[in-house]
C-alpha cells in the first residue's frame, strides 16, 4: 500500500529496468529533465493507483522505455504530442485506458505503420474505433465533464 509520488530518486536508480508499482495508492510520477540514454528503465507499470494530473511528458526521455502501463488511474488532459513520436520507437506497449484523458490523439496514433499494443479505451478522447488502441469505446460525456471539473 505505497502512497505519495513515484519519486525521481526511484526512477534514477542506476540498475532499475522494470518498475512495477501497480495497485497501490501512488498519486504522481516525478520525472527529472536529465534522464537520457543512460537510464536502463524498460518497463513502467503503475496501473491501478491514484495518479492524477497530466501524463508526464518527460517519460519520452527514457530512451529504453518500451512498456508503459498507466491504466486505471485519474489522469487528465491531452496525450502529449511527444508520446506519438515514441510509438514503436521504442514504445511497444502503451496502456492508458480507464483514465480521463481528453482531446485529439497525436497524429502518429493514426498511422498504420506504427506497431503497438495497448489500450486508450474508457477515457474522454476523440478516439476513432478504426484505431486498434481505441477499441472498447470512451466514457460518456457526462462522466468526463464531472471528473475533469473535479465534481
Amino acid at each position: 500500500m505505497f502512497s505519495g509520488p513515484i519519486s525521481r530518486g526511484i526512477l534514477a536508480l542506476a540498475q532499475l529496468k522494470h518498475l512495477n508499482v501497480s495497485f497501490n495508492q501512488l498519486t504522481a510520477i516525478e520525472v527529472n529533465n536529465y534522464f537520457r540514454s543512460w537510464s536502463p528503465l524498460q518497463v513502467l507499470d503503475a496501473q491501478g493507483n491514484r495518479l492524477h494530473g497530466h501524463l508526464p511528458v518527460k517519460l519520452v526521455n527514457f530512451e529504453r522505455l518500451a512498456v508503459i502501463n498507466l491504466a486505471y488511474n485519474g489522469l487528465t488532459g491531452r496525450i502529449p504530442m511527444a508520446y506519438g513520436l515514441r510509438l514503436g520507437r521504442p514504445w511497444r506497449i502503451l496502456f492508458l485506458d480507464d483514465n480521463f484523458l481528453s482531446g485529439r490523439l497525436p497524429p502518429q496514433f493514426n498511422s498504420s505503420m506504427v506497431r503497438i499494443r495497448g489500450s486508450l479505451a474508457n477515457n474522454c478522447l476523440m478516439c476513432p474505433i478504426n484505431i486498434p488502441l481505441c477499441r472498447g469505446g470512451q466514457r460518456l460525456a457526462l462522466g468526463c465533464i464531472s471528473e475533469i471539473d473535479g465534481n
